[in-house]
C-alpha cells in the first residue's frame, strides 16, 4: 500500500470521526475551517499521486484563510 492511500484512508478516517463532534458545536465558522483545511489535504495528497506540481501547503491555507470573513491580511 503506497503512503498517499495511507494518507486518504486516515483522512478519510478523521472526516468522519470529527464531523458529528462538528455537528454539536453549531459553529459553523468552525465547520467551514476544518472542511477547507480537510479538502486542501485531500487536494495535495491527490495532486501529488498524479505527479501535478502544486503550490506550497501553506499558500493553499492562507488563501482559503482570506476567503473567510475576517481574514484580510495584516
Amino acid at each position: 500500500m503506497s503512503w498517499s492511500l495511507l494518507l486518504l484512508l486516515f483522512l478519510l478516517i478523521v472526516l468522519l470521526l470529527e464531523t458529528p463532534q462538528l455537528v454539536r458545536l453549531h459553529s459553523l465558522p468552525d465547520m467551514a475551517v476544518f472542511y477547507g483545511v480537510w479538502a486542501i489535504a485531500i487536494a495535495a495528497v491527490l495532486a501529488n499521486m498524479t505527479g501535478l506540481t502544486q503550490a506550497r501547503p501553506l499558500d493553499w491555507i492562507r488563501s482559503f484563510m482570506l476567503l473567510l470573513p475576517g481574514g484580510s491580511p495584516k
